[in-house]
């Protein structure tokens, strides 16, 4: 499971979601040494015909970086991969709640020495001193700010904007992907793309409603959006319930990924497949891990 390809040039990368196309590259040229690298769609069928070293590449959320980054360089080894896409990031010009989140509290010059923020009936107050009360500052607020609705996050967003007297400016290197950069990588004969919701919740928090609104409104936008059909879905955060699959599978998903750190088996649930996230490591540290992943399937 990757996020970005991208240097860590202009931000703080906070949750290590970006790894460079340097050590990306690196990557690839392990995969070719060590693994067979197929589709998603084909992991699970020939797991029962081979004993093969399988290995699904998987982006999550729709980075633009995606586009620029890792698809030349999937491209240029033969590699496919499957895009699950934040449908509603498309065409925003807006990089993802959490990103902007980092600007304000991790990037700015200065702060207010104190913060008070009410979500609801709740009360929160902190004291920012140093750049550990910072860090414990945007954790909190991620924490906080994950668990509201789309229009509640904008508008708790803002006062946090507003309080640390910052003005929102979208960096081009953490935007997602627009829409004609979407639909040109959908055409590429390697990869594939996936629903990942419309706005990024923890689905398991919502409604069966709203959750199969989340889901079935994302997959609908980008088939028509590329023309082509959405057969696979990746839970937000991992997160999910026995009804959030259920939906899934009522949707006619094909596939669904978690972020479970588990190889694939010949009796995975196809709704529930485990994937290993992969860090900033370097050629010689991916390898040691993949290895690793690997000797997990062959032994069990």
């Amino acid at each position: 499971m990757y996020h970005r390809v991208s240097d860590v040039s202009d931000g703080t990368d906070p949750w290590s979601l970006c790894v460079s196309p340097t050590h990306f590259e690196e990557h690839l040229q392990v995969l070719s040494r060590q693994a067979h690298a197929i589709p998603l769609a084909h992991l699970t069928q020939s797991f029962k015909r081979t004993r093969k070293r399988q290995v699904a590449i998987t982006f999550d959320d729709g980075y633009a970086d995606n586009f620029y980054n890792a698809r030349p360089l999937l491209e240029k080894y033969g590699h496919p991969a499957v895009f699950f896409i934040v449908s509603g990031a498309i065409d925003s010009q807006r990089e993802f709640w959490w990103d902007e989140l980092e600007q304000i509290i991790l990037m700015s010059d200065r702060l207010p020495h104190t913060f008070d923020l009410t979500i609801g009936k709740t009360k929160h107050h902190w004291d920012i001193q140093t750049t550990t009360d910072r860090c414990k500052l945007y954790s909190a607020l991620w924490e906080i700010l994950s668990k509201l609705g789309g229009s509640q996050r904008r508008e708790a967003l803002l006062h946090v904007a507003q309080w640390a007297n910052h003005l929102f400016c979208s960096r081009k290197s953490h935007l997602p992907m627009s829409s004609y950069e979407l639909r040109s990588l959908a055409k590429g004969a390697l990869f594939e793309i996936g629903a990942h919701t419309v706005s990024h919740p923890w689905l398991s928090r919502l409604p069966a409603l709203e959750q199969e609104q989340e889901i079935a409104n994302s997959k609908q936008y980008l088939e028509d959006l590329t023309n082509k059909p959405v057969h696979r879905f990746s839970y937000p955060h991992g997160d999910q319930s026995d009804e959030t699959w259920k939906i899934v599978q009522r949707l006619k998903f094909s596939s669904a990924c978690t972020v479970v750190q588990e190889a694939v088996m010949p009796n995975t649930n196809p709704l529930l497949l485990p994937r290993f996230t992969v860090s900033n490591w370097n050629g010689l540290d991916f390898e040691k891990n993949l290895l690793n992943w690997l000797t997990q399937n062959y032994e069990t």
